[in-house]
């Protein structure tokens, strides 16, 4: 695959995800206050505070890729592919580390899709395990089997559409980076 190929299906799996990444408005990040306190406030916490330093960490490699392609050497352009690769390989798994943390807080009328989102996440990360290590690798379907399998059943949209009713920390912010 020559550069200028690998640069479209990059950018063209880059816009996949963030069209779902705003259309399900679903986060990444690091744990919350870790209590099993079933509230709301603890729930929309520990989301946002697990979210948080993914998005940063997804801006930082989305920025230095961005970078390198525009002006940087081989070397660079091929680090920063891997890196991109590598956090796209991560998805799965934070997904399912996600949705783990915020179901021992989550309250009772959203708990079931939280716990469906999780259970979602494991069985695609499970089915997954091998997963490319560059950029290339990508375009054999793993990245729209995550974006169909985590748009099953509703449930992603209805975690969002709760999410916004119910946690102010969140509104105005993507559900996957913050």
């Amino acid at each position: 695959m020559n550069t200028r190929t690998l640069r479209k299906v990059i950018l063209a799996a880059f816009a996949v995800i963030v069209a779902l990444i705003v259309a399900s408005n679903v986060n990444f990040g690091s744990f919350g206050s870790g209590g099993s306190d079933r509230s709301v406030g603890n729930y929309c916490d520990t989301w946002l505070n697990y979210t948080k330093p993914k998005g940063e960490e997804y801006n930082s490699t989305v920025a230095a890729y961005k970078k390198a392609m525009a002006s940087g050497t081989q070397e660079e352009q091929t680090k920063t592919s891997q890196d991109l690769a590598t956090m796209f390989a991560a998805m799965p798994g934070d997904l399912a580390e996600l949705y783990d943390t915020v179901d021992k807080v989550a309250p009772s009328d959203i708990e079931p899709d939280v716990a469906r989102a999780a259970q979602d996440a494991h069985a695609f990360e499970d089915q997954n395990r091998h997963v490319p290590t560059s950029l290339a690798g990508f375009g054999g379907g793993f990245l729209e089997k995550l974006l169909l399998s985590m748009g099953s059943s509703g449930t992603q949209q209805r975690i969002h559409n709760w999410n916004a009713a119910h946690c102010t920390n969140l509104q105005g912010k993507n559900d996957y980076f913050n």
